[in-house]
Formats: C-alpha cells, sequence, structure tokens
C-alpha cells in the first residue's frame, strides 16, 4: 500500500459526497451556489497551529470557473460540512415578549418567528454598509429585515 493511498481514498470518498449532494440539479429548494474550502499553505501564527491559510470560495452551480473535482487544495470534506449546513439546513429565529410567575413559570405573551439564512461571512451591525467579511469557520445567520422582526407591533 503506497503512503498517500488513505489520503487518496478520503479525497475520492469527500469529492462523490460533494458531486452528488451538491452538484447534482435534482435537489429541490437546493441554492445555486457551491461554496468551497481552500487550504493553501502559510505561515504558522498563534491562532493557526497547523500552518495552513483557509479560504472560502463561492461559485455559481454552473460556472465555468469550478474547481476540477479531486483538486487536492480543496478540502472537500470541509466543503461537504459547510454546504451542508448552508444549503440542507433550516434555521428559525424566535423573539418573545415573556413573563415569569412567582411559581417560576414562563408566560409568553407574544412571539414572532422567523426563518433566517446560514453565511459564512457576517456584515457589520452598526452601520448600513453592503461590505462583508468573511467569518469562515464561524458562520452568521443574516436577519435582513430587522426593525420589522422586533418592532413592538409585530411581537
Amino acid at each position: 500500500m503506497s503512503p498517500g493511498c488513505f489520503k487518496d481514498d478520503r479525497i475520492v470518498f469527500w469529492t462523490w459526497m460533494f458531486s452528488t449532494y451538491f452538484m447534482e440539479k435534482w435537489a429541490p429548494r437546493q441554492d445555486d451556489m457551491l461554496f468551497y474550502v481552500r487550504r493553501k499553505p502559510a505561515y504558522v501564527s498563534a491562532d493557526n497551529s497547523e500552518g495552513k491559510k483557509v479560504e472560502v470560495e463561492v461559485y455559481r452551480r454552473d460556472s465555468k470557473k469550478l474547481p476540477g473535482l479531486g483538486d487536492p487544495d480543496i478540502d472537500w470534506e470541509e466543503s461537504v460540512y459547510l454546504n451542508l449546513i448552508l444549503q440542507k439546513l433550516d434555521y428559525v429565529v424566535t423573539c418573545a415578549v415573556c413573563t415569569r410567575s412567582d411559581a417560576g413559570d414562563i408566560h409568553i405573551h407574544k412571539k414572532k418567528c422567523q426563518e433566517v439564512f446560514a453565511s459564512p461571512s457576517k456584515h457589520a451591525m452598526d452601520s448600513k454598509g453592503e461590505e462583508s467579511k468573511m467569518s469562515y469557520p464561524n458562520i452568521f445567520f443574516m436577519i435582513d429585515n430587522f426593525e420589522e422582526v422586533v418592532t413592538p407591533n409585530s411581537i
């Protein structure tokens, strides 16, 4: 058995998973964006002991610039997990006005639930700018109409 055999098998397996579950057009409700986690050698720093710089690349599914399946610079396992988190799971944020009784029971007066979407990037909360900053591996959830969701009349 060659020394690189196990690593090659992992690339084949995770590439197959990525191709099967995210590149197929039959998937209902699937976004046309694909997220790739690329690892590039970098200097070792205090916050990244592995010495790898991680980048997330985003492409439309029908782009001619998609990385080739099996590209060894792509972390296929992390790419599968990231696309799973961003595309296959549903998230709901709930905002509620509650009181607690003397007995400790919680009484919900009003509540509002709204679907939110996961993102590997974030926007500054203190400004209305459109600029986003990559946050991966942290995932943020966007609420585009925050004022509408949490105003007293909506809850």
